[in-house]
């Protein structure tokens, strides 16, 4: 089965707003990595306006995330929600930036805390499971990719 880039803005929607709701990316978290505003991001998340295809790259760069994970099985595509059920589960995220790790709870756009080592943001994520009285937490790290490194 053919796609056509209107197939992949959809599936590529559908990713973005699954990752959305279960709070492994917010639409600022997006906006900060991929170099999009997030007016635009949002418009484009609520079906009111469609992405350039180098829109679409910048988010696929920023997230890792290869176009055959948008593809249908039947096209060499891939699952791309294969983890674990982590229903109650806590979720943190660690941005990566200039070296410093910055610490996201929830989708406020704030970080709550900054780390200038990796050891430490995992501790914290430790600590914050431990608080919340779990024995596990969730982390997703976002860690820019320079396109000359990545191909």
């Amino acid at each position: 089965m053919a796609m056509n880039v209107s197939q992949v803005q959809e599936r590529l929607r559908s990713e973005l707003l699954g990752r959305i709701a279960k709070g492994t990316l917010s639409v600022s978290l997006l906006s900060r990595i991929s170099g999009l505003g997030q007016s635009h991001l949002s418009n484009f998340l609520h079906s009111k306006r469609k992405l350039s295809v180098e829109s679409m790259d910048a988010i696929m760069s920023a997230l890792r995330l290869p176009i055959s994970a948008l593809l249908p099985h039947s096209e060499g595509g891939t699952v791309t929600h294969t983890s674990k059920p982590t229903k109650g589960i806590p979720s943190m995220t660690l941005y990566e930036e200039n070296g410093l790790y910055r610490f996201y709870r929830d989708r406020n756009s704030q970080p709550i805390a900054t780390f200038d080592r990796e050891r430490a943001a995992i501790a914290a994520a430790r600590s914050y499971a431990k608080a919340m009285g779990h024995d596990q937490v969730r982390v997703v790290f976002f860690v820019p990719v320079d396109p000359a490194e990545a191909a």
